[in-house]
């Protein structure tokens, strides 16, 4: 069944463009809006962890885009490219912020954790990918 999954990976990298610019698209609406709401229960530090698993997302499609489209590369490059495009993205989102009402912007600590999660993202499309080539090499369920 695992193998199952990572064989239907798309290697396409147009999806995975594709996929990047719709979740900077959402991430920028999201930005231009008002902040949890203020009933919401309070949990302390809730808010890296979502901006953590956001640019996650976001690190994969990063990665597995620039691998997919530059096979040649060793996966290093696309890791740090990664890292620092998704971290960029990260910096002019908490930039945007700041314009917005109702919204704090320039937090180092979300702009760590927008890093760190687009370093994690990159190192999970790196995982997905190994796992697909050792299915691929190894044709015995």
């Amino acid at each position: 069944m695992l193998k199952s999954l990572f064989l239907k990976v798309p290697m396409q990298p147009w999806l995975y463009l594709l996929g990047l610019l719709v979740w900077y698209g959402v991430l920028w609406i999201l930005s231009s809006g008002n902040p949890m709401p203020k009933d919401a229960p309070e949990i302390p530090h809730l808010d890296k962890l979502v901006h953590f698993t956001y640019f996650s997302a976001g690190g994969v499609c990063c990665a597995m885009w620039l691998r997919l489209a530059n096979p040649s590369w060793p996966m290093i490059r696309v890791f740090v490219l990664t890292a620092l495009t998704i971290s960029l993205l990260g910096a002019l989102d908490e930039y945007h912020q700041s314009f917005t009402p109702e919204r704090t912007g320039n937090c180092p600590w979300d702009w760590l954790a927008d890093t760190l999660g687009g370093m994690f993202g990159a190192w999970v499309a790196g995982q997905i990918l190994k796992m697909r080539a050792t299915f691929l090499r190894n044709p015995l369920d």
